[in-house]
């Protein structure tokens, strides 16, 4: 629920890669990092900073209604 909570608030996520599936599901939206490394965890912070404005246009994107 956290991943769909910050999706639906408009704020990037930071993921665990390799677990429960994930991988490619939030590409575009977030940044996927090793849960068990610190370095893997502060280069996922960074990405998300850098990236923040493209992740924040792709999430209201996902948010926009289909016609």
């Amino acid at each position: 629920m956290v991943y769909a909570e910050s999706l639906l608030n408009g704020t990037p996520i930071l993921y665990s890669k390799g677990v429960l599936g994930f991988d490619g599901v939030f590409s575009g939206v977030g940044s996927a990092v090793d849960p068990w490394s610190v370095e893997s965890i502060r280069e996922g912070i960074r990405e998300v900073l850098i990236k923040n404005e493209n992740y924040r246009s792709n999430i209201r994107n996902l948010q926009k209604p289909e016609h």
